[in-house]
């Protein structure tokens, strides 16, 4: 938050003391309202980069195939080296298998 003027509390009415309290509180709000709407934008252009690539991909799985089985190896290795050992990558696994099957029913 930008640096402001301090008030000296004691020198405030508690009607001051309100309004200024109030006027902080609507500051600190509008700049966390800017802010989650820059992350739903974030959020969004991400889920449509997903889809883009998942499309993608699923064209490309169609025409030159894919091995699951190196798919999910590697997607083992990755997931269990980005997290000590302690994720859990049958989500991505799902995922992979999802979009390869996508692209044999085309």
């Amino acid at each position: 938050m930008a640096k402001e003027k301090r008030i000296e509390v004691t020198q405030l009415t508690n009607e001051e003391l309100i309004s200024e309290n109030l006027r902080i509180l609507t500051a600190t709000v509008g700049g966390l309202s800017d802010t989650l709407s820059m992350l739903v934008q974030k959020v969004e252009n991400m889920a449509y980069h997903i889809i883009a690539l998942e499309e993608v991909l699923g064209e490309v799985v169609s025409v030159t195939g894919v091995d699951l089985a190196k798919v999910n190896s590697n997607i083992r290795n990755k997931v269990s080296g980005g997290t000590g050992g302690l994720g859990d990558s049958s989500r991505a696994i799902d995922i992979a298998a999802s979009i390869a099957s996508a692209a044999t029913r085309k």
